[in-house]
């Protein structure tokens, strides 16, 4: 890597820390590439020690007092997007691969319906490229998310799920992040 790129890697860097509400650690975070931060009156922005964010990834708080919470070691690829209107909670030492879209709401809905609802992801997850994880989602410490799935529902920790919608294919896995 050569001396301007370290440059303007610092530089990048900087502004997410500068965007952050939460900082923990010293080691982080690290922002590879452009990334675009939309924020809200309110939003809360919390970076782990260590965190990872790829090129060309989007973070948008599309409504008052979003909150957006990521573990320590978390590792997100290129092209991740993330809407938050309401809470999600991302583990430490998840993998988020390429493609993927994480958002609990923030576009349109029935009336009879809440606009958002909370996404859990748990310590020590991976995420398969092209995913999508919908409002509502938990997902268990360890589990593993096939390349593609949507996930609207609960994945138990340790599983492998794949599909549209994501269903457990395997159980009792293990994978080091």
């Amino acid at each position: 890597m050569g001396k301007w790129q370290v440059r303007r890697l610092l530089r990048r860097t900087e502004r997410v820390r500068r965007l952050a509400t939460s900082v923990r650690g010293a080691d982080g975070p690290w922002a590879f590439g452009r990334i675009r931060v939309r924020t809200a009156p309110g939003y809360r922005l919390e970076l782990g020690d260590g965190v990872t964010l790829g090129r060309d990834m989007d973070i948008t708080f599309a409504e008052r007092n979003a909150a957006l919470s990521i573990g320590d070691g978390t590792y997100f690829n290129e092209r991740v997007e993330i809407v938050c209107a309401s809470s999600i909670s991302i583990g430490a030492y998840v993998g988020v691969a390429w493609g993927t879209v994480i958002s609990d709401g923030g576009g349109p809905h029935l009336e009879t319906e809440d606009a958002a609802v909370a996404i859990t992801i748990g310590d020590g997850v991976w995420v398969g490229a092209r995913s999508t994880i919908l409002p509502g989602a938990t997902i268990g410490d360890g589990a593993i998310i096939g390349a593609g799935a949507v996930v609207a529902g609960t994945i138990p920790p340790r599983t492998l799920a794949a599909g549209v919608p994501a269903r457990v294919v395997r159980t009792a896995v293990e994978w080091q992040p």
